[in-house]
């Protein structure tokens, strides 16, 4: 139950940050009316800025799903790598789920600075989109890079490296192995599926390009 409650104060925190930093209402508007393809009136527009801000009200719900399906994934992919390496007897997977709820809180952070920088920058919702804090897509103008980089260039960031350090020494502190060892197990299994999560996302967005 506790990593329930955990995942919950997650999607909590991140809700009333963007409700009290962001005017989402703002900046879909301003996107919405600079867009030069637009063949919309001002109030089918605002309709449409309407439906996005009555679904952002669940935003918290939406926030916890998908907290508990990430967690719950990334203890499969540690139970994984444990078994291949011989060393999931004995070990749960609710153990594992709780080590990603703890581990989680990288994201959250990640998360928040975000949302603090945006609200003091008075980024666009493109910009807001594009941004991934201490990322490497910082570094190039978004406009000048194709669709199909954004993504893994706001993967390599100083959250996910941090995030990887906090998984491996939970690993190594709850199941009792040596640093070296739960590196490989870590790395093997979490950095493998992520490489394949990457891939998949490249492939999809260079489809529907």
């Amino acid at each position: 139950m506790k990593p329930f409650l955990i995942l919950l104060v997650y999607s909590l925190a991140l809700y009333l940050s963007t409700l009290l930093l962001i005017d989402f209402e703002g900046m879909l508007l301003n996107e919405m009316l600079n867009e030069d393809a637009l063949e919309l009136s001002f109030k089918e527009v605002q309709t449409a800025i309407d439906e996005v801000l009555y679904w952002n009200r669940f935003s918290a719900l939406f926030a916890f799903l998908m907290f508990t399906v990430k967690c719950f994934l990334v203890a499969v992919v540690l139970y994984a790598g444990l078994f291949f390496a011989d060393r999931h007897k004995g070990v749960r997977l609710g153990t594992l789920f709780g080590i990603a709820v703890y581990a989680e809180v990288v994201f959250v952070i990640a998360g928040l600075v975000k949302l603090v920088y945006v609200s003091a920058y008075g980024l666009s919702y493109q910009e807001f989109a594009a941004f991934y804090p201490l990322s490497l897509i910082n570094l190039f103008d978004v406009e000048n890079i194709r669709p199909v980089f954004n993504y893994p260039l706001q993967l390599v960031n100083l959250f996910e490296l941090v995030y990887v350090f906090v998984l491996v020494y939970l690993v190594k502190e709850e199941l009792e192995l040596s640093m070296p060892r739960s590196s490989s197990i870590v790395l093997g299994s979490y950095g493998t599926a992520l490489f394949c999560w990457v891939v998949f996302v490249v492939f999809i967005t260079l489809n529907m390009s």
